[in-house]
């Protein structure tokens, strides 16, 4: 790698207050990481260095080299988690819906190459600019980046626009909320004219039920993989219970596992 600084895990960061911010959390990451992916078994994500320029991140992941323009550490769990149950497999077609800033979008579409696809959500404008940053950033040609949300219909919705995780729709008079389009996966998809998906990935903050209603005719006429995260509270109640529920009924069978971004898999 030449003149390369190697920050293995984030355990050295040549950007002094980002790394005395993110200290406790990527030790608390790695730890985590380890726990679920020790060396032994395969780690899904090997390392990250700096390039010599300082111009972005890069990631080992599955053996893929990939450029971030953020520092990517902090997002690797939930990746991990997403590919636990299932694997992703060339030409495979992938829905990211909560892409943030491409973190899995980025890792799947080199797992699906070239004959594959990943069609990435994503409404919050900040985090989708840097979305979009990332796949320019790694020259990828086979994603499709959405500034929408899912939803179970085609609509607009009030939406935080926080620029960061944890932005999420809001249904109550905000002052600082935008309006953002919704859409349903099965009408968005026909639009894509994609008729199948291989693999479904959601981090949507509450709203994974009413997504999994729009998504009612693919999930139905595909076997799809699904990995959800199901650690979000809505009504007082993770929403794993109700979103095991729901895919059930549609013929699906359901586990919910990984603590550390507790999320719901499923499959027929």
């Amino acid at each position: 790698m030449g003149s390369s600084i190697y920050l293995r895990g984030g355990a050295m960061n040549i950007y002094g207050k980002l790394f005395i911010k993110q200290k406790y959390s990527n030790f608390y990451h790695r730890y985590a990481f380890l726990k679920y992916f020790p060396s032994s078994r395969g780690a899904k994500f090997r390392s990250l260095y700096l390039n010599s320029k300082n111009e972005y991140f890069n990631v080992i992941c599955e053996g893929f080299n990939i450029k971030f323009s953020h520092y990517p550490y902090q997002d690797s769990i939930p990746v991990c988690g997403y590919l636990k149950e299932f694997d992703i497999r060339r030409g495979d077609v992938v829905v990211d819906g909560g892409a943030y800033q491409g973190v899995f979008a980025l890792v799947a579409s080199k797992m699906v190459g070239d004959e594959g696809k990943v069609i990435a959500f994503e409404p919050d404008s900040g985090n989708y600019k840097k979305l979009v940053e990332n796949i320019t950033l790694n020259d990828v040609k086979n994603i499709i980046p959405l500034n929408k949300g899912l939803w179970y219909e085609d609509s607009i919705l009030k939406f935080n626009n926080a620029n960061n995780e944890t932005s999420s729709f809001i249904f109550d008079d905000v002052d600082t909320a935008r309006d953002v389009p919704v859409v349903s996966l099965d009408n968005e998809l026909k639009r894509l004219n994609i008729n199948n998906l291989d693999f479904l990935k959601l981090d949507v903050e509450g709203v994974e039920l009413e997504v999994v209603e729009g998504s009612n005719s693919v999930l139905n006429e595909n076997n799809v993989k699904v990995a959800i995260a199901s650690y979000h509270i809505v009504n007082g109640q993770r929403t794993f219970v109700q979103l095991e529920k729901a895919l059930l009924n549609r013929g699906y069978s359901t586990k919910t596992d990984f603590p550390e971004h507790l999320t719901t898999y499923a499959s027929k």
